[in-house]
């Protein structure tokens, strides 16, 4: 087998033991490459809106921020800072650390900016992006009738 085949296959196989591992399950977050986390998300489309939520544990309201592009696509990023100082008995530590998730998907209509709204509770963000009304136009409904 070539040289590149070879390593084309390990590189594989760690991609997929990552997905298949025990911790790509309990993890709120996706891996989308070796330095970049996304956080694990959902949406849902009724005749009027979609709904999105996404896990983003550790983070406050203050640290996400939202938005949607001019060509359709909701981008959500938060980020963690934190720091600690501790001093006690002669002794002094000190810890910080910080992270980043993004995530950036295409929303499949026109959406009503103005009217979107975002809550955030329990390190569950839930985003309501009511369509725009030329995206609610353009949905046609179809019969459906049994075949004869």
């Amino acid at each position: 087998m070539h040289k590149y085949m070879t390593s084309y296959k390990n590189k594989q196989k760690n991609d997929i033991s990552k997905v298949t591992s025990p911790k790509a399950d309990i993890s709120p977050f996706n891996l989308f490459s070796d330095n970049f986390l996304q956080p694990k998300m959902d949406m849902r489309e009724t005749e009027k809106e979609f709904i999105v939520t996404a896990e983003i544990p550790g983070v406050t309201e203050k640290d996400i921020e939202i938005a949607v592009s001019e060509d359709g696509f909701l981008k959500i990023t938060a980020e963690k800072k934190e720091e600690k100082e501790e001093h006690t008995d002669g002794l002094f530590l000190s810890e910080r650390s910080y992270g980043s998730v993004q995530r950036m998907v295409p929303l499949p209509a026109e959406i009503d900016v103005s009217k979107a709204t975002a809550d955030f509770e329990n390190g569950v963000l839930t985003i309501d992006l009511p369509k725009s009304e030329a995206a609610l136009k353009k949905v046609k409904k179809i019969s459906v009738k049994k075949k004869k």
